[in-house]
Parts: structure tokens; sequence; C-alpha cells
């Protein structure tokens, strides 16, 4: 049973759905506005607002037709007619200010009606004009009033309104509660705006402007964005006041004796009104003097014056931190004090004599020098760590040959030599240049810079100084010739390239030694021509030693030519310091064989036969001359040794007569005690034998001023030995004379002392 029944409600059920399919007169449209309310708020002035309001027709198989219309003294400005399907159009809706604060749009068509609501806002605006300016400059005074006239005017021409809260504000302002302006009008009110007691400076007086929405009747738009505002204003008073001297360079030499500086002190007005500067007084400063150049008359509010000041120094003072004292008049706000410090600081400060040095031109091969003085200028302190590093250009051909001292003393220096010799491999007309960094301690770093330009090298003083070299001989003047020739040949190729560049160096040093060869040479021939052969022996081996650089530099040459004629100038050369060498050895040999040399002299003539020996090369003998010469000395050594042994014992013997036998008057040795004659004698025999002997040993060892210095003293101690005997004699015969007359005196007493007893035996004395 229940099934049959639910089968026939779903029968029952589509037939009416198809019915209802079937006629479009019976179907709902299906289209759609895309608002449904609105709020519209008319501005100052505006009278009309339009809204544009879109309508859709969704359905995508059918037309509808549609109709709109509104209320409240609003209109619609053109009717949406026919939508076709999916098509839409606005609606235009006109809002009036003049119209009802409430209106409904209604939208009719295809059995379907929508509806916007709107809601219409008049509200009254407010604006403030005449302002003074001193609500924005001055402001009012902390616990002061001021008052100010403006205008209040409402601007929306809608509707008035009847009081003005000022938002935020607490009090500070009185005047617009109780203002009441018309739709469109304007009033003057007085303001008063009121600083409290207690408020901070630059606080705010005032707010934004807000209407009350009781005295409009309405409850929207009653806020605005007009401000009234001023500030809390403080008077006059001095703010933060500085010295802008806080440290004291002294960057001056201390020989000027004192320093003077330009600064100020920066004087800030806190408050909010002028304040009258009047004076400043200086007070407690290290200074010898500070002067007040200029001062402002007044400080603007909030404003920064400077008082300027010339402070002078003296370089004598210390450094350190110094107090700075100051009081600050104004009239019309009380003093105020300013305590600061200021820090002496010492300068130092290096400087150079020069920072660039232009050598210019240097041929390769040559030496040129330069130099620079670096000094410490002000006086007050040392440079401490100077150092001095190359810090660009090649590391060859320049020498530091004097370097910086580690520290240069107050107004001390120190000097720096450089060298620059080129070599060789240098680039020739290419100008090379060398910085060197100097610094120190608390001084700014230095710059030298050294250049020079290698050039060819210049022959000609090395050829001037081979035609002028002396030779007296035709052997000697053949090596100058031959080796000029050399030079020359050498000049010749070194300008068409042909020569090796190793061969200029090689080449140049045999020529050198070449020159230093002929003028030992010369001299060594001028020694022996005026008889001094040990002169001329000391230039025979500079000579020889020179003849060796020729014979290694000589061989060393690589062009071919060159080192063949090197090698003819050497054998001529040759030839001649042999021949000197022999003559030397024939005089030396001479004087040995003289037979009356003594120890010393032929030590140092086998010494100079040694010497010899090894310049013609034969080590043996010249090892062997050496041993013989060490003997002689030894045995010369020996015989001084016993000299001066011999001169010392004299010497004691002497001293100890004088402390145990003489008696020195006026610096003459006497002896006046008889009982030291014997003693006197023997000690005057060894003095003298001592003398004997140590004047035989300098004699035999050849120290013939030694041997006359000990005779000559043998002789005043003999002399002085000859006195003091006489002195001897002398005392002794006065003794006697002395014991004689004592003796007679005596004897004359007891003869009359004998007489006088027998008178008075007798009585004889009464007679």
């Amino acid at each position: 049973m229940y099934k049959r029944t639910l089968v026939l409600f779903v029968i029952i059920s589509l037939v009416l759905s198809l019915g209802a399919s079937g006629g479009v007169g019976a179907q709902t449209s299906n289209w759609t506005l895309d608002e449904t309310s609105e709020t519209v708020t008319f501005g100052p002035g505006e009278d009309t607002i339009t809204d544009t309001v879109t309508v859709r027709n969704d359905d995508r198989n059918n037309s509808v037709s549609l109709s709109a219309s509104i209320d409240g003294g609003h209109t619609v400005a053109g009717q949406p007619g026919t939508l076709g399907p999916g098509e839409s159009t606005n609606i235009e809706v006109e809002l009036r200010s003049s119209g009802s604060e409430s209106a409904t749009l209604t939208v009719d068509g295809g059995g379907k009606t929508q509806r916007v609501d709107y809601t219409v806002e008049t509200p009254a605006y407010v604006e403030i004009s005449g302002m003074p300016d001193w609500l924005d400059d001055e402001g009012v005074l902390r616990g002061d009033s001021r008052t100010a006239q403006i205008t209040v005017e409402e601007t929306g021409g809608h509707q008035g309104f009847n009081g003005i809260d000022v938002q935020g504000d607490d009090g500070g302002i009185r005047g617009l509660e109780n203002v009441r302006v018309g739709a469109g009008g304007s009033t003057t009110v007085t303001v008063t705006f009121t600083a409290d007691n207690s408020a901070n400076q630059y606080d705010d007086i005032g707010g934004r402007l807000e209407l009350d929405p009781n005295e409009l009747g309405t409850d929207y738009n009653v806020e605005s964005d007009v401000t009234l505002e001023t500030f809390v204003a403080f008077p006059a008073q001095f703010g933060d006041i500085n010295l802008e001297l806080e440290e004291f360079e002294f960057d001056e030499p201390q020989s000027v004796g004192s320093i003077t500086r330009q600064t100020t002190i920066e004087i800030e007005n806190s408050g909010d009104r002028k304040l009258n500067f009047n004076r400043v007084a200086i007070g407690s400063t290290p200074f010898s003097s500070v002067e007040v150049s200029s001062e402002p008359n007044s400080i603007g509010p909030g404003e920064t014056e400077s008082v300027g000041l010339e402070i002078t120094a003296e370089t004598s003072l210390d450094e350190g931190a110094y107090d700075f004292d100051a009081a600050l008049y104004a009239n019309n706000v009380d003093s105020s004090d300013l305590t600061d410090t200021v820090d002496i600081e010492h300068g130092v400060e290096m400087s150079v004599s020069t920072l660039q040095i232009r050598s210019g031109d240097v041929p390769i091969g040559n030496t040129d020098s330069a130099s620079i003085t670096v000094e410490e200028e002000l006086g007050y302190k040392d440079i401490e760590n100077v150092q001095m590093t190359l810090s660009e250009g090649p590391q060859e051909w320049i020498e530091v040959t004097n370097n910086i001292d580690s520290s240069i003393d107050t107004n001390g220096s120190s000097d720096v030599e450089y060298e620059i010799q080129f070599g060789p491999n240098a680039d020739i007309g290419s100008t090379y240049s060398w910085t060197f960094v100097i610094s120190g301690d608390e001084v700014a770093n230095r710059e030298v810079t050294v250049s020079a330009t290698p050039i060819p090298l210049n022959l000609e003083p090395l050829k001037e100084s081979l035609e002028e070299a002396p030779g007296e001989s035709q052997a000697l003047e053949q090596t100058s010739t031959e080796t000029l020739e050399l030079v020359n040949q050498m000049d010749n190729q070194i300008r068409e390239g042909e020569i090796p560049r190793e061969d200029v160096t090689t080449a140049l040093t045999f020529g050198d030694g070449v020159i230093r060869y002929l003028e030992a040479i010369d001299t060594v021939d001028n020694s022996v021509a005026d008889g001094n052969h040990d002169a001329a022996q000391e230039e025979l081996i500079r000579a020889a030693v020179a003849f060796d650089t020729m014979s290694v530099y000589g061989n060393a040459i690589q062009d071919d030519d060159l080192r063949s004629r090197a090698s003819s100038v050497r054998e001529t050369a040759g030839t001649e310091l042999s021949s000197r060498i022999e003559t030397q050895e024939a005089h030396y040999e001479e004087q040995l064989e003289s037979g009356d040399t003594t120890p010393v002299e032929e030590a140092r003539i086998k010494t100079e036969l040694a010497r010899i020996a090894s310049l013609q090369g034969d080590s043996e003998r010249a090892e062997s001359l050496e041993a013989e010469a060490d003997s002689a000395f030894e045995t010369y050594s020996t015989l001084v040794g016993e000299g001066e042994t011999k001169r010392q014992e004299a010497i004691d013997d002497w001293e100890e007569m004088e402390s145990d036998i003489f008696v020195t008057v006026v610096g003459q040795q006497l002896i006046l005690n008889p009982v030291h004659y014997d003693k006197f004698e023997d000690r005057s025999d060894t003095l003298l034998s001592a003398y004997d002997d140590a004047e035989m040993a300098f004699t035999e060892a050849g120290e013939t001023t030694r041997a006359e210095a000990v005779a000559e003293e043998r002789a005043q101690r003999a002399n002085a030995l000859t006195i003091a005997r006489w002195s001897l004699f002398v005392s002794m015969a006065i003794g006697a004379v002395i014991i004689i007359s004592i003796i007679t005196h005596t004897a004359r007493g007891m003869y009359w002392y004998i007489e006088d007893s027998k008178e008075s035996i007798s009585g004889d004395f009464l007679i």
C-alpha cells in the first residue's frame, strides 16, 4: 500500500513540473542589482550627488523589462528599459542635499522587485581663520594665559552648529564651547590659551575641533580635521654652554715662545623668548692670555650663538688637562657658569730636507750619491720608532749607505745617504724611481722619491786618467798606451752594440787596475830614488795587488780581441813589476849581509824579504824568512825584556834608598846619618850595575833611544849619589865639630867647678 502511494506522488510531481516549464507568463526573471544600500555624505558646497547602480540580466535565454523609482525628493536620471539575455545597464540616481535623509530606490521587472536603501548625510563643517602667529612661534609661557581672536565659519552650507569641543584638551582652551554658527555663516570668537604651571616645555595646548552631536541633532560626521593649538613656552634661559677648544695642540716650534688659537664658547638659549646677552668673564685658565674677540647682543629662542675667544699659551706649558672657567651674564636671566677642561697636547713633526732627489743621467758603472736630512721640527718630543722602507721601485741599483736612526731627538736630525750605480743590464734611457717611506710614532709619513736615468758609459774620465798616468820608462808608457787602445776599441764596440754587457764592467775594472798599477809603480820609483825603500815596499805591494786585478779581469773578458790586448798589457806590466821587486830584494839582502844589524832590524828586513818572496810566488822561501824574522824578533823581545827588568830593578833600588837612607831637602837627596854609610855604598853599586845591564841589553836589541834614556837616567842617579855621599861626609865633619865643642865646654865647666870648690874650703873667697 505504502509503495503504491509513493509512486503516485512522484508521477503527480513530474506532471506539475512539466506544466510549469511550458508557460512563459508564469516564470520569474533572474536579474540582480550590484548594491543594496549606500550612504552619501555631502561635502561643503555640494547640492547633488550622483550614485550609479548597475543592474544585470543573469538569464541567458530571456529578456526582461525593468523600471526604477526613488522617493524623498530624489530622482532617477534614466530608466533601465529592456535587458537582453546576459546584458547589464546602469541606473543613475541623483541625490539632493535638500531631499530626505533617507530614501529607497525601487527596481521592478519580470515579476521581481529589488531595492537600494540610501542614507543621505548633510553635516556641518567648521573652519577657523585669523589665528595669530604667536600660536606657532611664541606659545604661552608656563603659568600664563594669552587670548586670540579667531573667526569660526561653517563651510558646509547645509546646517549650522552650536558649541565646539577641543578633542584631547584638558582645559587649556576656553571660548569655543558656546559658539553658535548657522549654515554657511561665521562669527568672531575670543579664545583663551592657558599653560599649566606644571606643564613641560613644548607641551601642546589645544587639539582637534569636534562638534557636539547633541547640538546638531544628528549623530554622524561631527568630527573635523581642523586643529587649534599652541604650546607651552619657557622664558629665556641659558642652556648648554660648551668651550669648543677641547684640545690645544702645540703644532708650532717651541722656539716661538707662544701659540695663539681662535675658538668660541657656544651658548644655547633653551628658552622660548629672546635672551639679552651681556658679557662673559674669564676665570681660571692655564693660558697666558684669553681675549674676548666677539659677543652676541642677544640669542633667539632655541638658538645658539658664539662668543669669540683668542687664546694664547706659552710653549713651555706641560702636557695635560687644564681647567677652564668662565661666567656668562645676561640682562634678563640669571648668570651661568662654564667649567670645562682643555687638553694641552705637544705636537711632534717630522720634516725632510727634500722629497725629490733627481740624480739625472748616471753613466752605467758610475756611482752617484745623494742624501737627505730628516729632522724633528717642533722641539717638544722625540720621534720614536723611525723607519725607512722601500715601497716602490726595483730592489737593485740603489743602496742606502747610511740608514736613518731609529729615533730622532727633539730638534735633532738624522742623515740618510743613497748611492746609485746602474749595471750593464739596466735599460738605457729609462728613468728609474725608488720611493722610500719614512715613518715614526705620532708623525705623518713622508715619501722620498729618488730617480735616475742610466746612460751609456762615459769612458772619458778613464781615458784621461790613462793619458795622464805616469810612465817614466818606455815599458810603462807602452802599458798605458795599450790600455788606452783597449778602452777606445771597447767604446766603439759599445756604441755599435757589438760587445757583451758583462765585458763592459770587466774591462772597466781592468782599466782601473792598470791606472792603480801605474800610480803605484811611479811612487815606488820615486821612493827608491829618494832612498826610502820602506815606503817603496808598501807601494810595491799596492802595485802587485793592482796587477792581480788586471790578471783576473783581463782573463775574464769574453771578447777575443779585447782579451788579447789585455794579455799584452799584463805581459809588459809584469816585467816592470818583477824588475821593481828584484830591486827591493837586492836592497834588503844587502842590508842583511852587512853583518851589523840588530835583532829588530834583522826581523824587519827578513819580514820585508818574506813579503817580496810572496810577491814572487815563492811561498816556501817566504815561510822560511817569516820564521827567521820571528826568531830575530823573539831575540829582540828577550833583550828588551831584560833591559826593562834591569831598569826596573834600578828604579826599585832608588825608591828603597829614598825611603830608608835619604833625607830629601829641596828636591835633593842627602845622607845625614853615618850609620847608613855601608848600606848606601852597597845599594849604590847595585843600582848603577842594574842601569849598566839595562843599557847594554837595549843597545844590543837595537833600541838606541831606550838605551840613551837609561844612560841619561843612570847619569842623573850617579850624580845624586855623589852629592848624597858628600852630604854624609859634611854631616860627619859637622858632627865631629859639635862633639869637640861640647867636650871643650864641659871640660871648662868642670875646671871652674873644681876651682870654686877649693876656694870654698879654704875660705879664700872671703878675701
